[in-house]
């Protein structure tokens, strides 16, 4: 084995877990919690394209709101506005 190989390992495994956890906040799927949705519906009303995605997917799989493909697709459709994209 490699000098130094399970440090690396070590560091790897916490980056990972820190980018997932990270990740975790900003999913583009609907949540599964009340106050996480709130927190989605919050975000969505200030452009976040994340969050307008995950709203999307509420409406779409019915979940917090009644499902509406409709305004699955006007959320959807909001997430890929020109300009609202960042990198």
């Amino acid at each position: 084995m490699t000098p130094g190989y399970p440090l690396r390992l070590f560091a790897l495994t916490i980056i990972s877990v820190s980018f997932a956890a990270a990740q975790a906040e900003k999913s583009d799927v609907c949540p599964r919690d009340e106050q996480d949705f709130i927190a989605i519906q919050q975000r969505a009303d200030t452009k976040d394209p994340s969050a307008q995605t995950a709203l999307a997917s509420c409406y779409d799989l019915g979940m917090h709101v009644q499902p509406d493909g409709k305004e699955s697709i006007r959320w959807l459709t909001k997430s890929n506005e020109p300009g609202l994209r960042s990198g």
